[in-house]
């Protein structure tokens, strides 16, 4: 009964490992550089644009102010105006800050939901088990590197959608 046993144990074993490597052969791994995709899509092109503006106009506004503080500082150093004009530059500069933080992180979150359901077509339409983000792995060979393939379908879809 013992040997039966381990026969039984021993090809259901076999049967086992076989089978893992049967699976593994069709296993295929992608990863996504979102770093890339964010600067080389169209996409991530004009998010950046869109920051980038934001970021002017506040420099403008803060450019402004501090002009007057200048100004205000060699003709009236002794002016009462003084300290609130500098109190206003800190308050603005503040806001600018926050609403440049703000304006990124939310870019940054669409851009993020466009690529994971571009990863989900393309891992769908070709076949993949896993597609991955680089920044979590310490290392991957080039040859499953589909950034390019992500910009590629990215920068169709959005075509696309105008």
């Amino acid at each position: 009964m013992k040997r039966s046993l381990y026969v039984i144990f021993a090809l259901v074993g076999m049967l086992l490992l076989t089978s893992g490597i049967q699976a593994s052969a069709n296993v295929l791994i992608g990863v996504i550089d979102i770093d890339r995709v964010m600067d080389e899509s169209d996409a991530g092109k004009l998010a950046n644009e869109d920051l980038g503006q934001l970021i002017a106009g506040w420099q403008a506004t803060l450019d402004s102010l501090e002009a007057t503080i200048v100004e205000l500082q060699e003709t009236n150093p002794d002016s009462e105006e003084l300290p609130a004009l500098i109190e206003d530059y800190q308050i603005a500069a503040a806001e600018g800050e926050h609403a440049i933080q703000q304006r990124a992180d939310e870019l940054y979150l669409l851009l993020l939901q466009d690529i994971a359901m571009i990863a989900r077509i393309i891992g769908e339409r070709d076949g993949y088990t896993i597609i991955a983000e680089t920044a979590s792995l310490f290392y991957y060979e080039s040859q499953v590197d589909i950034s390019a393939d992500v910009i590629l379908e990215y920068n169709r879809l959005l075509n696309e959608s105008e």
